[in-house]
């Protein structure tokens, strides 16, 4: 089999790395959302411009067609690595010309990496996002009301908390774009992570597809900026379920005896991201045939 060859041109301005899980949502009519993970790496995608003259253009057109194209794979080498590779989407060339000469070009090259070196097995080690945000953070809160028509009683409720968006922008060194790939990688868009803002941390999916604009000089990578937005995890739907549920069990009179912390936390937080979790670890039948509960509640990361 014939050696690869290397794709030898050199990108102008940013280069836009793209990170995509794409995993599959199912949405549910309380809020919550159901992640099914496709892919055991995201897909990755190199985006830049290149220029130079008739030449290069010549080796580009000439270098493309020879791998026929999106088909054949090649490397190239970008930010110290040398990735394998295949053109992501068809190659457009602008001309820039004299007369009826070609004296140079202009093109946009798109390259999607065949696979990442790291390999992201483990649990997640970063449990909450800390990277630096330089500037203004936007709340989209969302309650999903159902407007039936434009009668201001003609709204029914969905969900009983809202779902937040949060967006931003973030940049920083190299150090700090390359914590922000690591991130992306092992929790994907299908883990979530705990993030900070309105003097509350709340459980946060990354988006699935992460566009990472690298500021670099020459070839060396200094610096990055990328835009996010996080969205909340409505998990407290999974509280009230539970509480409906075992009221239904047990009756409400009862499970005010048989687990008082519960009603305490219902009374107490009801609608606030304090409680993160309630799970329900044993729901059975003792030898007296009553239903016993034996719930763990997780508040601000502290297991009672």
């Amino acid at each position: 089999m014939a050696e690869l060859r290397t794709l030898d041109v050199l990108p102008r301005g940013d280069v836009t790395n793209t990170y995509e899980w794409n995993s599959h949502d199912v949405n549910f009519y309380n809020g919550r959302v159901q992640k099914n993970r496709k892919r055991i790496h995201p897909s990755r995608t190199l985006s830049f411009n290149v220029s130079g003259s008739r030449k290069t253009w010549e080796y580009l057109r000439d270098f493309y067609n020879d791998h026929h194209g999106c088909l054949m794979p090649f490397y190239f080498v970008y930010g110290g690595e040398k990735l394998k590779c295949r053109f992501a989407d068809k190659l457009m060339i602008s001309q820039k010309r004299e007369i009826h000469n070609v004296v140079g070009f202009t093109a946009q090259v798109t390259l999607s990496v065949d696979n990442q070196k790291a390999d992201y097995v483990q649990p997640p080690k970063i449990k909450q996002f800390d990277i630096p945000i330089r500037g203004t953070i936007e709340d989209d809160i969302d309650w999903n009301t159902n407007i039936l028509d434009m009668n201001v009683k003609g709204r029914t409720e969905t969900w009983t908390i809202p779902v937040h968006k949060f967006s931003f922008t973030v940049r920083g060194n190299k150090k700090e774009r390359d914590k922000l790939i690591q991130m992306v990688n092992m929790y994907g868009d299908f883990v979530p992570i705990e993030f900070s803002a309105n003097d509350e941390i709340y459980k946060c999916f990354l988006p699935s597809s992460v566009e990472i604009v690298d500021k670099r000089e020459g070839q060396r990578i200094i610096g990055y900026t990328s835009q996010l937005t996080l969205t909340s995890v409505n998990e407290l739907q999974d509280i009230l379920s539970l509480y409906k549920e075992w009221a239904f069990l047990l009756g409400e009179e009862q499970l005010f005896q048989v687990y008082k912390p519960i009603a305490f936390l219902m009374g107490k937080f009801y609608g606030s991201m304090e409680v993160y979790n309630l799970l329900p670890v044993v729901i059975g039948k003792d030898d007296h045939n009553l239903f016993s509960v034996k719930p763990v509640v997780t508040v601000l990361g502290k297991e009672t």
